[in-house]
């Protein structure tokens, strides 16, 4: 399903404080795009055909980090997104 997200996570520069979700160690691929979010899905679909094309195994769902969102411009071109996934490579 399009644009449906299993859940929603802050990175913070604070040591102390209790977290109920933790990326995990390990390599993972990572794709950076500019503009709108409406092209989120098809860039999740690149980054996974581009692990499948390579041979690695996907060991997590995709997450998009927002580098630069709509708290930071509200010109929607300027927004930057990463898109990680975990992958083992054999």
């Amino acid at each position: 399903m399009k644009n449906v997200f299993n859940s929603v996570f802050f990175i913070l520069d604070y040591e102390n404080i209790e977290c109920d979700f933790v990326l995990l160690e390990g390599d993972y691929l990572s794709l950076y795009y500019r503009g709108d979010y409406g092209q989120s899905y098809d860039r999740i679909l690149d980054i996974i055909n581009y692990a499948k094309e390579k041979g690695y195994q996907l060991l997590s769902n995709p997450f998009e980090i927002y580098e630069v969102d709509n708290r930071d411009t509200i010109r929607s071109e300027e927004f930057l997104t990463e898109i990680q996934v975990r992958i083992q490579t054999n």
